[in-house]
């Protein structure tokens, strides 16, 4: 003789029993997501501070970059380098100094010397601004 399953004989046990599994699986699984919910907050919060701070990063950077040109005392690099570029012409050239001497009566080779070396600094000046400018859209 088929003995009877006896959970067939008392199905209201049978849901109240799964019921009750079903209610802890989903207080379980609940309580698991509520901690990720909370960390995956804590790491927004963190970044978006991160965000923040790398944000006024770049827009002082940005303006370093804009005001670069402007910083550079291009007047004390000439005032300063006509006298070394000067001085090394001097040295460097093969003409006798009487001569540039003589020639430098007509023309201020310091003078010259100085635009030159302050030009050589505002292009150089404004490359780096341009070049920096450049990788900063990147």
């Amino acid at each position: 003789m088929v003995k009877k399953n006896p959970l067939s004989q008392h199905p209201q046990f049978v849901v109240l029993y799964l019921d009750h599994l079903l209610n802890l699986w989903f207080w379980l699984e609940k309580a698991e997501l509520d901690s990720k919910i909370k960390g995956l907050e804590s790491e927004k919060t963190t970044l978006a501070t991160e965000l923040e701070h790398l944000m006024d990063k770049h827009e002082r950077l940005a303006d370093a970059i804009r005001m670069l040109a402007s910083t550079i005392s291009y007047d004390e690099i000439r005032t300063k380098l006509d006298k070394e570029l000067y001085a090394f012409l001097l040295k460097d050239s093969r003409v006798p100094d009487i001569v540039i001497d003589g020639v430098g009566k007509f023309i201020d080779f310091r003078k010259y010397l100085g635009m030159a070396a302050e030009k050589g600094a505002e292009v150089a000046g404004k490359h780096a601004e341009q070049t920096l400018s450049d990788m900063l859209k990147e």
